[in-house]
């Protein structure tokens, strides 16, 4: 019932297919063909997502079907140890509340930068905007900014430590006029990963 595809076109860099691959000091870069002005690869891609959610009516009667569609973009660039993604899409909900028939639209983007300062420690900053507007309900909106840095430790080949802090703010005018929310920090993730 769902279905999924992404396109992309890359500039520079490592083929798709691995040839060219680097395997010197520093494999994590992506300069097999660098395409010059400390570009080494540029790669675009949009993408479709098609499905259908069912969860249970709340008022009775038949599950609800709510289909949605996804479209989007995203870029995706090397420029040495740094690699930055960026990232947008437009979701689109059919019929996500019982008894009613208004589409709920949902707009986000994002920016990730990876930095790979030594080959065991990789920080990052990634930030999130995320709108929900209804469609035929004036004013009802959301908007949620989230800010996330981290860093990455290889403590060894097949031990690693991945730890990021979540700085949320934004707006919310769903349940009537619109309230902003300072930025405050709701989440310390700490995560010990290990390969066997």
């Amino acid at each position: 019932k769902d279905w999924y595809g992404h396109l992309a076109y890359k500039l520079g860099g490592t083929r798709f297919d691995g040839q060219g691959a680097t395997s010197g000091e520093k494999p994590w870069r992506d300069d097999a063909a660098p395409m010059g002005y400390g570009l080494d690869s540029l790669q675009f891609g949009a993408m479709y997502y098609s499905g259908i959610q069912e969860f249970a009516n709340a008022a009775g009667g038949e599950d609800q079907q709510d289909k949605f569609t996804k479209r989007g973009a995203d870029i995706n660039a090397y420029m040495g140890d740094l690699n930055i993604i960026v990232a947008a899409a437009r979701t689109k909900y059919a019929k996500p509340l019982a008894n009613s028939t208004d589409n709920f639209i949902r707009k986000e983007w994002m920016a990730e930068g990876d930095y790979v300062y030594k080959p065991w420690l990789v920080p990052m900053l990634r930030f999130e905007s995320t709108k929900l507007t209804r469609q035929g309900v004036p004013g009802y909106q959301s908007l949620t900014k989230k800010f996330i840095p981290g860093v990455n430790f290889l403590v060894r080949p097949n031990c690693k430590v991945e730890a990021s802090a979540e700085v949320v703010g934004g707006m919310d005018g769903r349940a009537g006029p619109d309230s902003n929310k300072s930025y405050s920090v709701e989440a310390v993730n700490l995560v010990l990963k290990f390969g066997f």
